[in-house]
């Protein structure tokens, strides 16, 4: 064979209730063929190569480099270029300009506490680092358990169902510390609704609280009068 063009590799997906797994095969007299996962988290796909004596890439996946682990760090949208979500701003403005986003996205204003609201952002990717609550979950339990968290910065709830479970499974996520590998896919099954804890964010109006300090003084007396506005 002195060409990879003619290697076709067969993909078969065996899930049952007592496992899942996925095995390939390949088409006679190909060369030999393997997944490499990189350090980076890159998948290839390899072919030995006997003219040259080396492994050659034949596929990599992702294809998009913002589709890499990780890439744009917290809160991080698939798009050309990373962006932050509403409630964050680029950690080194710097570095963004010059399209590297390793440093990632940071809160414009710190958390105050169990008090702050939550934001529903839609068809989000999932970030990584979450805690799966699933038995006798529901989506008013989901969200319970993270608003009376103060550490809980996120939460998202699903009700899945498949070939395997028997009726629906739901399914609670919640997040306390840094969002990794967030993305927004857009319309797709592989999405959730992700609420997003803001500070000053009241979930029913959509709208936050400023904070507006008023100084009144003259040269022998001062009042400080504090008001809060909802925006």
């Amino acid at each position: 064979m002195t060409s990879t063009s003619a290697i076709i590799i067969y993909l078969a997906v065996v899930s049952n209730d007592e496992e899942c797994y996925t095995t390939f095969s390949l088409s006679d007299g190909a060369w030999r063929t393997r997944y490499v996962l990189t350090y980076s988290g890159e998948l290839q796909i390899q072919s030995w190569n006997t003219s040259s004596s080396a492994w050659a890439v034949l596929a990599k996946l992702p294809t998009w480099d913002c589709n890499q682990y990780g890439y744009c760090d917290e809160t991080e949208t698939p798009a050309p270029t990373c962006k932050c979500l509403d409630g964050f701003v680029p950690a080194s403005t710097e570095e963004w300009s010059d399209g590297r986003f390793s440093k990632g996205c940071r809160r414009k204003e710190a958390l105050r506490g169990c008090g702050d609201g939550f934001s529903a952002l839609t068809g989000m990717k999932p970030p990584d680092r979450f805690v799966v609550m699933v038995a006798g979950t529901s989506s008013e339990k989901c969200e319970a358990d993270c608003s009376r968290n103060c550490s809980c910065v996120a939460y998202a709830y699903a009700n899945l169902g498949s070939s395997t479970s028997k009726g629906d499974t739901p399914r609670c996520l919640v997040w306390a510390g840094e969002l990794v590998d967030a993305g927004k896919l857009g319309a797709s099954p592989a999405t959730d609704t992700l609420y997003l804890r803001l500070a000053g964010f009241h979930a029913a109006s959509g709208t936050k609280s400023f904070l507006i300090l008023v100084l009144y003084a003259n040269s022998s007396w001062f009042m400080l009068i504090a008001c809060m506005v909802d925006r």
